[in-house]
């Protein structure tokens, strides 16, 4: 017998947050759409305002890491990445900070960084990094 395993099945999204700016629209809107998770669009997490406020846009990841909503896949503009993930990264052990992207491009074109972070009553915690590559514009037809 042959299991199909879809996107959903694979990466069931509870949340989407991403800045609103068209290509993160673009990017975040297969999983979103997969998935039926609302879309939370941050004007915080543009490149303009990352770049005239950074601690706003750091406030805004640093407030996803902490709270426990279930699977979120959050995009944002390459740019911002090194910024936007030391919330992350703060929460991970030194074995694992090794794994985050380190030099630009920081992440491909619909590549993907997947953090497992589990809350306990000290605080949030990195468990484990994954990346992948995906086809997701190519097989729904979002221009690259």
């Amino acid at each position: 017998e042959i299991y199909t395993l879809s996107l959903h099945d694979a990466l069931p999204i509870c949340v989407s947050v991403s800045s609103p700016w068209t290509r993160c629209r673009q990017t975040l809107a297969p999983w979103a759409g997969l998935s039926d998770a609302p879309i939370l669009y941050e004007d915080d997490l543009t490149e303009d305002a990352t770049k005239a406020n950074p601690e706003a846009a750091s406030r805004v990841m640093s407030g996803l890491v902490a709270q426990a909503s279930g699977p979120t896949a959050i995009c944002v503009h390459r740019p911002t990445i090194p910024l936007l993930l030391q919330p992350l990264r703060d929460a991970a052990p030194s074995t694992l900070t090794r794994l985050f992207p380190s030099s630009s491009p920081w992440l491909g074109t619909t590549d993907l960084l997947i953090a497992h972070v589990v809350h306990t009553s000290a605080s949030p915690s990195v468990i484990g990094i994954e990346r992948h590559g995906t086809r997701t514009k190519e097989v729904f037809g979002v221009p690259s």
